[in-house]
């Protein structure tokens, strides 16, 4: 039923310039004499090596990435990196990788330098999404697929260990790195420059680092297909004679052209001093920054929530399963003629902000035999998500047109009312003076009759040709509506499902342990233990934009009726607040948005390119989606006000607290070839949690009332045993085993969030 294409073509151009840095392998000219002691490989070669010693000197099971892997075409985020780790699943947006699973599951740790980070994309959710995250500042990646009891934390499925550059890694002096790369999209018709450097300075015992990234990205990703309407049974609303065959019946169709603006940076700085009496301090701090636009524009045509057999298939297989509502069997259906209600134009611009911020202070100790840690991380992490929306509507209201309300106009008070020519204003007059509009003069005025043909890769679309009434007057088609900028008025306004997070994370932890001389009892070859405090706390906060309407203008609030959905079909008449005024001794609400045309507080744009998924679709006028960049701006200019308005079941507080102690021992078998560690971890843990209740629905939107605040306490303890054994029979093979319990805290809206109310349209439907 749908298409999803993925078009971003791109030529790329890059510059790389290095001074003081070892890139390639030494080469030792023929002829010298003197005795070659040690050949040391770097460069793309020695990057191989390293990950493979790491992978197979490690107690546990591990996969590891080095710097020459990592920042290469494609990778632009560590995500995209990761996915050339077996085991490793991402998901990608608009075509970068963001999201990360491990063997398929989600509750996966991520780890900065080796203790836990706090990102923006993962304030609320174990998951990791490192979008933010330039790989250019990445000098390696670690992924544990098993159980490492000095990993400050574990995840169910697997552990990935961020590694930053530090400035004794690199060599003595000083030394330098820029890249700067140039994109071009031919589909976004966008170009994407890209640079990152990195500058370094040491002495062999104090050391100076700063590397930076800085990108834009315009990635295409159009659409066509069923909205987000869902797809339910056809006919009715759940009547089905016994017998009676049942087919898909989407709420409507969507084909739009859709473009993602990322605006990334990134910054990491640390600084690092040797003692030379086994102490080393380091001091880092690493910084991101994104800005996002989803900007989605194109073509919806649906039955506006009315009826479900706007739909009819005029080609279809019968698929032999039968349905449990008639009996019946379902159709798999090729072609539909489309009874089209609603025709309209629909532009929508989600602006995502991130940033986060991660602070390192430790202190090393390491001689012969001992070796220690005492380290301090402050992180702090927020995320806004803003939503605008707007609909182009091309509906004139006539009474031959399904889209209608009561079989009348809108009605407005006067002060409105006198900003329109005489000629769209009915006769009737309210006690005040208000009067109904016509909303919409030039649009058309009866249902389009469409085809759709979705048998073969695309949606094929046939039917604008033909002659349809309404205001522009005989001889014109539902293509010449849709070319006329005049022909539209705003359906709506709206912004939804907009959501802040903030969260801030401490942890102070001390490690030591002790590496023998000769194995104690003949087999322990090292201990370690230590101690972790954290407190992580985060603030969840979902919400809508509600402007309020007709203060002192005949609403019975004296501060107006607030409306999330500034629509024209949305009538102020429910009892929680009303709006209007009698007319003919009757009372006769307003209508929240005022007639609007497309132009009218938008900059507009013609869009004929819905991308390869879809054709047969006219060009059509729409809102450009760069107005809703800053939607609160938007509504304030336009309705004079955007108050947020909290979604209570998905608005809450957590406050994580843990404090863990652990000890673990590697041991070897040496007559055996077997190798292993074996530990436990001991983690104390209390949750504090403010949730927010639920109450009635407000009027004129879908959001539930805030109606108090209920907190809660739970306090666990875990006892979490691993055990790593390798078998290593040569040089070439090892043969591993791991075993260990894991325990990893729920995403916080498993504690945070409430009761969650689903609304719909319930006219016309009949319980049975």
């Amino acid at each position: 039923m749908q298409h999803s294409i993925f078009t971003k073509k791109r030529l790329a151009l890059g510059v790389t310039l290095a001074v003081g840095m070892t890139s390639a392998s030494q080469v030792i000219a023929q002829g010298d004499e003197q005795s070659i002691e040690e050949v040391l490989v770097t460069g793309v070669k020695g990057a191989q090596i390293s990950a493979i010693n790491a992978k197979r000197d490690a107690q546990s099971i591990i996969d590891s990435i080095s710097a020459e892997d990592i920042g290469k075409l494609p990778d632009v985020t560590v995500a995209d990196s990761l996915q050339r780790i077996p085991g490793i699943q991402i998901q990608r947006t608009a075509g970068e990788g963001a999201t990360v699973n491990v063997r398929g599951l989600p509750q996966v740790r991520t780890l900065l330098n080796g203790e836990q980070m706090l990102t923006s994309g993962n304030i609320g959710t174990a998951q990791p999404d490192l979008r933010d995250i330039p790989s250019q500042l990445i000098s390696g990646v670690d992924v544990y697929k098993s159980t490492n009891i000095t990993n400050k934390r574990s995840g169910l499925t697997g552990t990935i260990d961020l590694k930053t550059w530090r400035p004794l890694d690199l060599d003595e002096g000083f030394s330098g790195q820029i890249s700067a790369e140039h994109a071009n999209g031919v589909d976004t018709s966008a170009g994407d420059p890209s640079v990152n450097g990195l500058i370094n300075w040491n002495n062999g015992n104090i050391g100076v680092l700063i590397s930076g990234s800085s990108s834009e990205a315009n990635l295409g990703n159009n659409y066509a297909g069923a909205n987000e309407g869902g797809i339910i049974p056809s006919n009715d609303w759940g009547n089905y004679p016994a017998g009676t065959e049942l087919w898909s019946a989407p709420h409507g169709f969507e084909s739009f052209n859709r473009v993602v603006e990322r605006e990334r940076d990134a910054l990491n700085a640390a600084f690092q001093v040797d003692f030379e009496n086994g102490f080393k301090l380091t001091a880092e701090a690493f910084h991101t920054d994104m800005v996002e636009h989803d900007r989605k524009v194109g073509l919806n045509i649906s039955n506006r929530w009315q009826t479900l057999d706007w739909l009819t298939p005029t080609e279809s297989t019968d698929t032999g399963v039968s349905n449990h509502w008639s009996g019946g069997n379902w159709v798999s259906t090729e072609e539909y003629d489309v009874n089209a209600l609603w025709v309209n134009s629909f532009t929508v611009n989600r602006t995502r902000e991130s940033q986060s911020d991660h602070y390192n202070l430790e202190l090393d100790y390491e001689s012969d035999n001992w070796h220690g840690k005492a380290r301090y991380i402050h992180d702090k992490a927020n995320f806004l998500s803003m939503n605008g929306q707007s609909q182009g509507d091309l509906s004139n209201w006539d009474d031959n047109n399904t889209f209608q309300l009561a079989g009348q106009y809108p009605f407005y008070p006067a002060d409105i009312a006198a900003q329109y020519d005489a000629a769209r204003l009915s006769a009737e007059v309210g006690e005040n003076g208000g009067r109904f509009i016509e909303p919409n003069p030039l649009g058309y005025g009866e249902n389009p009759q469409l085809h759709l043909d979705i048998s073969g890769n695309d949606h094929v679309w046939t039917g604008f040709d033909t002659e349809i009434q309404g205001g522009l007057g005989a001889g014109n088609t539902l293509t010449d509506y849709m070319a006329n900028v005049d022909s539209y008025a705003i359906g709506a306004f709206s912004s939804e499902g907009n959501q802040e997070n903030n969260a801030e994370n401490e942890i102070l932890s001390l490690d030591g342990g002790y590496d023998f001389d000769e194995p104690a009892f003949g087999f322990i070859t090292n201990v370690d233990a230590g101690v972790r405090a954290s407190n992580r706390e985060s603030e969840i906060m979902n919400f809508h934009l509600f402007s309020d309407f007709y203060a002192g203008n005949g609403a019975s609030n004296p501060n107006g009726c607030a409306a999330q959905w500034k629509a024209i079909d949305v009538v102020m008449n429910i009892p929680q607040c009303t709006a209007g005024e009698n007319i003919n001794g009757e009372f006769q609400a307003y209508t929240v948005n005022r007639p609007t045309r497309i132009d009218e507080f938008n900059n507009v744009i013609f869009v004929e390119d819905y991308g390869s998924a879809t054709s047969g679709l006219p060009g059509v006028w729409a809102a450009d989606p760069r107005d809703y960049d800053d939607v609160v701006t938007f509504h304030n200019t336009v309705f004079g006000g955007a108050n947020r308005v909290t979604i209570p079941g998905n608005t809450y507080d957590v406050e994580l607290k843990e404090f863990s102690y652990y000890f673990d021992t590697n041991f070897e078998f040496e007559e055996y070839n077997v190798t292993g560690s074996l530990g436990a971890r001991y983690i104390e843990t209390e949750i504090n949690v403010r949730q927010n209740e639920t109450g009635e629905i407000q009027a004129y939107g879908d959001t539930a009332l805030d109606v108090g605040d209920v907190t809660n306490t739970n306090e666990y303890d875990d006892l979490l045993p691993a055990l790593n054994l390798a078998y290593r029979p040569s040089d070439e093979m090892t043969f591993r085993l791991s075993a260990s319990k894991n325990m990893i805290a729920h995403d916080l809206g498993t504690y945070g969030g409430g009761l969650v109310i689903n609304t719909g349209a319930c006219e016309d439907l009949t319980i049975v």
